[in-house]
This record gives structure tokens, sequence and C-alpha cells, in this order.
């Protein structure tokens, strides 16, 4: 749950979903590049809020090491920062 009230689910392999409390609704998020929240992949590993209100989303590939990484998502503001697992670096975009 965020400082929204808001709940969020990740999925093995369908994305993300954030349920509103106050309108009884879901939405979805995935790995296209029209999303608000673009992820890398939609087998969603590990989501946890931060007291900042950063949801912080562990992906996990199923095609290449270069799917699967770690996203800050900042839930009041919407900025995003992207870290992809390579085996020699971390890229951060």
């Amino acid at each position: 749950e965020d400082n929204n009230k808001d709940l969020w689910f990740g999925t093995l392999h369908n994305g993300l979903y954030k349920y509103n409390k106050k309108t009884n609704s879901f939405t979805k998020f995935n790995n296209e590049l029209s999303e608000s929240v673009n992820l890398t992949e939609n087998s969603i590993t590990q989501l946890i809020v931060d007291r900042h209100n950063n949801l912080w989303i562990g992906t996990m590939g199923s095609k290449s090491d270069k799917s699967s990484g770690l996203i800050k998502f900042h839930i009041d503001s919407g900025d995003i920062k992207q870290f992809i697992h390579d085996s020699l670096i971390l890229i951060a975009f």
C-alpha cells in the first residue's frame, strides 16, 4: 500500500496492477512503450514502497538478462529511473 492508500500487485507474466480503493478500479501497467510506467519485463518479482512514496519494482527477464532489473517509480510525480541488469555493469537510465 502506498501513501495514497492504493494497493500494488505484481504478477509473474502479466505486469503490474494498481488498485484504487476510492474508485474500486484497477490500472494495469506492462512493458509497452505507451505506458506511463514502462516495465522492462512483465514478470514482477518484488514490490516495495518506501517512505518517500517511491515504488521499487523488481523484474525478471525471460528473454535475456537485459530485461531483468529494478525500477524506481515516484508515485506522486511519475518520475521513473530504471536500472537494467547486465552481467558486467549496472546500466541506469
